[in-house]
């Protein structure tokens, strides 16, 4: 009997071990590893109010954030660097010039570029009681100061012009492009896209080339590089019938002009206004990948597709939100070698209709073909979290960083990852 006894138990054990394994292995893999606890830089830095911050990485690994700082009435932009990885940050240097008010609603938020010799900021300011411009400023001391910031901005009348984005190509010409409103608006409520370039490290700016007309107002509009030259930009256009789906158009004469637009996908999204949401776009391995929000086919989520002929043609879209509710904001970011992740702000699935979790970011991983990972959430937000921004490094590092409100205070928070080696 003892010895029957004994054998059972062994059989029983064996089953609890067998049926974990199998409960494991059909439960989905985390991509990353995050540390446990995001950390508050600019406020460590005795920065009171901080938020939509930018991140960027030299080759040297000095890794740089820019921020907002200040409330809506005396909003600076501010820079801090770090050379241990994010272990620590530097002393904020001002980036735009005193009696400036640097404007950051919505996704009109700054952009910041690193090169190995210098660093390069955007933004939307009014001074005084001019009109809004979009700015550029570099530094050539990693960081330590920034010259006299210049204007883009080519118009002889004053009109709108806002939501600008501005990457490198391989080469080391400075791309940007915005919303801008000195166009008749077809149709009626839109905005054209402009782009200009700087082929002198950020001396001097061509001038000013008009992409496209009929861009959704508030929907910030993106670009990126092809392997042969090629200058991608997408944003939100406004179809007819007020259908606000996401194109691409692309130049193979370094932004001279530009072919007509390609839809990215069929979402055919009918919105009588701007959702102040647009695309992001990378390119890795000789792909486009992009990812945007959309309610369109009566399903809401952020929207994943690839391109694998320079923008001539795209995957089905794909969901990478999966079951995460309210999802908006998607970011997109490559690391040297070839590493893109996702990141975007959402609600963990509830389980009844009462319950509402809080804005928390979420990162997934993007295979080669276009697949996201189970989106990951970053528990470790203390509130509710708005508007994150990723940056793939190599050797699989990320970091993370995203806005929490508290009252009028707003916090940059940061936290850093590491994307975990695939296993079958």
């Amino acid at each position: 009997m003892h010895s029957l006894l004994k054998k059972i138990a062994v059989l029983l054990v064996a089953v609890l071990i067998l049926a974990g394994w199998l409960v494991r292995r059909g439960q989905p893999r985390p991509a990353f590893v995050f540390e446990g606890k995001p950390r508050d830089v600019f406020h460590d830095l005795k920065v009171e109010s901080s938020q939509k911050a930018q991140l960027a990485i030299a080759t040297n690994g000095m890794i740089s954030m820019l921020a907002v700082e200040g409330d809506e009435t005396q909003q600076r932009l501010v820079l801090s660097v770090s050379h241990d990885g994010g272990d620590s940050f530097s002393t904020p240097t001002a980036v735009s010039e005193p009696g400036a008010v640097v404007k950051a609603h919505g996704e009109n938020t700054p952009s910041l570029a690193q090169t190995a010799m210098a660093t390069y900021a955007v933004w939307q300011q009014t001074k005084d009681n001019m009109p809004a411009q979009i700015m550029f400023a570099r530094s050539t001391n990693m960081g330590h100061s920034f010259e006299k910031p210049i204007v883009i901005t080519d118009k002889t009348q004053p009109s709108f012009n806002g939501f600008s984005t501005m990457k490198v190509a391989p080469n080391g010409d400075i791309y940007v492009v915005w919303l801008d409103g000195r166009d008749q608006p077809e149709p009626r409520g839109t905005f054209a896209v402009y782009l200009a370039k700087s082929s002198d490290k950020g001396q001097t700016f061509s001038p000013n080339v008009r992409v496209a007309l009929g861009a959704c107002p508030c929907c910030r509009p993106t670009l990126a590089f092809g392997d042969k030259g090629e200058v991608h930009v997408a944003w939100r256009k406004v179809f007819p019938g007020d259908i606000r789906d996401m194109v691409l158009a692309t130049s193979t004469d370094g932004g001279k002009s530009f072919s007509a637009p390609v839809k990215m996908a069929e979402d055919n999204w009918l919105l009588h206004a701007c959702p102040d949401s647009g695309p992001s776009l990378v390119t890795a391995g000789g792909r486009i990948y992009a990812a945007w929000y959309s309610e369109g086919n009566s399903k809401a989520g952020i929207r994943l597709v690839v391109s694998k002929d320079s923008g001539h043609s795209f995957s089905r879209a794909e969901i990478a939100s999966q079951s995460v509710q309210d999802a908006n904001h998607p970011q997109l970011s490559v690391s040297e070698d070839g590493h893109v992740v996702l990141t975007f702000q959402g609600r963990a699935a509830s389980k009844g209709q009462e319950q509402w979790n809080q804005i928390q970011p979420f990162v997934a991983s993007i295979s080669d073909s276009g697949k996201a990972s189970l989106p990951q959430p970053l528990t470790t937000v203390h509130r509710s979290a708005a508007y994150p921004f990723v940056l793939s490094a190599s050797a699989g590092r990320v970091l993370v960083a995203w806005t929490e409100r508290s009252g009028d205070s707003h916090q940059v928070e940061l936290c850093r990852g590491r994307a975990l080696a695939n296993q079958d």
